[in-house]
């Protein structure tokens, strides 16, 4: 189903797990494939805006 069609049967927030797993893997091949040509990380990751925050945050798993 589309998020359209859960709205149109009444529901406003409608869990879609398949689209979580396909951004995630669309975000980690455009990754690796800048990796391989270049042969390192950094600058794929200074173009991500929510990087820093969400770097903080693993590096803090466990702490709390």
């Amino acid at each position: 189903m589309t998020a359209f069609e859960f709205l149109r049967l009444g529901f406003r927030i409608a869990f879609m797990p398949s689209s979580i797993a396909l951004a995630a893997l669309a975000a980690a091949r455009e990754m690796l494939i800048e990796l391989r040509g270049r042969r390192i990380d950094q600058e794929y990751f200074s173009r991500q805006q929510e990087f820093p925050g969400i770097e903080r945050w693993y590096r803090n798993l466990g702490r709390q």
